[in-house]
């Protein structure tokens, strides 16, 4: 199988219509490269943790008007996520954060505030982030006291479940019931483990000398940054199964080690979406549809933009 970065650029006057193969489309001159495709292993499966504990005394449900009010003028949307008519966000009031759900369609929100579970006696020793919700789970991490802690909250059973806990969690993502996030591994590692919160198991998915950063997932795929990978600026992009039966390297993706910059990527299976991050008076889109395995990669030419202006294809967003 060929890397998909290997077959021609298509300048948008030359997409072919929505049922056509892209290879039938007059070539450009490409350079085929192999993918590059390192040993997959089977996910090592680790012994879940305790049954999920039901918390309904910590669980508070309000009109997205009481929610508004109780925030005054002073309050702060951290971070946010959506799926379909629910949202999870953080908000922050004098150093408190909170986190809520919020039922678009039934205008309630449900605040969730587990500090008595986790043993934290103020709102202002802990903080929140990554939050994301997917069906009927919703998941973040809670730092406090140099440790973080991976939940998740089932919003039918109204359980809360503590999935793992440790000095070095981040990233976490959420896509049905499987939860994912990485981890510090020997003190140099970033691996990816996952949660399958259905079935109550763990799985180690991306292991091995690698440091994987920023994973997405959709379905039964992720997209990761390998930083063991580098060449200067950038970083090899990967993307691999949950199962870890198969792994894709498609490219490579601007990520400096001392500068914060926005991902260059989207994962919404079948369809990757990227872009390699770099400025240029031509910048590239590349979509890539998992289940035909054929790949587009279109010039970004806003209207009336000078051709002599660099520019770069960021902040991506896919869906359907």
């Amino acid at each position: 199988e060929q890397s998909p970065l290997s077959t021609p650029t298509v300048w948008p006057e030359w997409l072919p219509l929505p049922a056509t193969d892209i290879w039938s489309v007059p070539p450009r001159p490409a350079t085929l490269v192999p993918v590059e495709s390192r040993p997959c292993f089977t996910p090592l499966p680790v012994n879940p943790l305790p049954t999920p504990t039901p918390l309904p005394s910590v669980v508070q449900v309000v009109s997205l008007e009481e929610l508004q009010a109780s925030f005054g003028t002073n309050g702060r949307l951290l971070a946010s996520d959506f799926d379909g008519l629910g949202m999870v966000a953080i908000m922050e009031e004098r150093g408190a954060q909170e986190i809520f759900v919020m039922d678009m369609n039934a205008q309630q929100t449900r605040v969730l505030t587990p500090r008595d579970a986790m043993g934290v006696e103020s709102a202002s020793e802990m903080w929140l982030y990554n939050p994301h919700i997917s069906g009927e789970y919703v998941t973040w991490i809670a730092s406090f006291s140099q440790e973080q802690i991976l939940l998740a909250y089932n919003l039918q059973t109204n359980q809360l479940s503590f999935i793992t806990r440790g000095t070095s969690i981040a990233d976490a993502d959420l896509s049905g019931h499987i939860v994912i996030w990485r981890q510090l591994e020997d003190g140099r590692y970033w691996h990816i483990w996952g949660y399958d919160l259905e079935r109550l198991t763990y799985s180690k998915i991306v292991t091995g000398s690698r440091r994987a950063l920023r994973p997405q997932i959709s379905g039964q795929w992720i997209i990761y940054e390998d930083w063991a990978e580098r060449d200067g600026s950038d970083v090899s992009l990967y993307l691999t199964r949950v199962n870890a039966t198969e792994e894709i390297r498609i490219g490579e993706v601007y990520a400096p080690e001392t500068q914060a910059v926005p991902q260059f990527y989207a994962l919404d299976v079948p369809w990757v979406a990227w872009s390699t991050g770099h400025w240029s008076d031509k910048p590239e889109l590349h979509l890539y549809n998992l289940e035909t395995r054929q790949v587009v990669t279109v010039t970004v030419t806003p209207c009336g933009a000078s051709t002599a202006q660099p520019r770069r294809v960021e902040n991506l967003a896919i869906s359907g």
